[in-house]
């Protein structure tokens, strides 16, 4: 029975969601600006960057920013209800709620 939830929660996974995203910019009114993270060439300078990467099988990555090294990353699990991603750690304060407010192919909005 849980391996049928399982992949009832992958069937609601929207597949654009399924890839890295890094925060961009975050708007006057608090909602973060997120888009696909790109693949650097080695001429280009590799920056701390926040974001998530989401996988097809519930894990997360979060990706947190380093002045002095490469970004701080932790995985977890996620669960999306409606328009909501719930996020699980071992570490309880990086849970989160994500409320999505839109996502396109080449953006993600979180209130």
């Amino acid at each position: 029975e849980n391996m049928l939830n399982h992949l009832k929660i992958l069937q609601m996974v929207d597949p654009k969601l399924l890839r890295h995203w890094v925060l961009t910019n975050t708007k006057d009114d608090g909602t973060m600006i997120y888009r696909p993270k790109k693949v650097k060439t080695d001429v280009e300078q590799e920056t701390e960057e926040d974001g998530f990467e989401f996988k097809k099988d519930g894990t997360i990555i979060e990706y947190r920013g380093s002045q002095t090294s490469q970004p701080y990353s932790y995985t977890g699990k996620y669960e999306i209800v409606g328009d909501t991603i719930c996020t699980y750690f071992k570490a309880h304060y990086l849970d989160t709620i994500l409320k999505i407010a839109k996502i396109d192919d080449d953006l993600l909005e979180i209130l």
